[in-house]
């Protein structure tokens, strides 16, 4: 697993940040007129300073 963010966005700091769990995500996508229903896998993060948790989204998909 490799986190992307940089810095906490509660206090901060800069990362590396320490892993917390796993968290599987249903995406739909749309391939040449067809729906095609992917399960991807979201890393969580947890900041060793101020012990926030965060769900570390990827490029191509905006959080809720």
């Amino acid at each position: 697993r490799a986190c992307y963010r940089k810095l906490c966005s509660r206090c901060g700091r800069h990362s590396p940040f320490a892993p917390h769990e796993l968290r599987r995500r249903g995406l739909r996508l749309v391939v040449e007129q067809t729906v095609l229903c992917v399960t991807i896998w979201l890393a969580r993060w947890r900041c060793r300073k101020c012990r926030l948790v965060f769900t570390d989204y990827p490029d191509f998909r905006t959080p809720l």
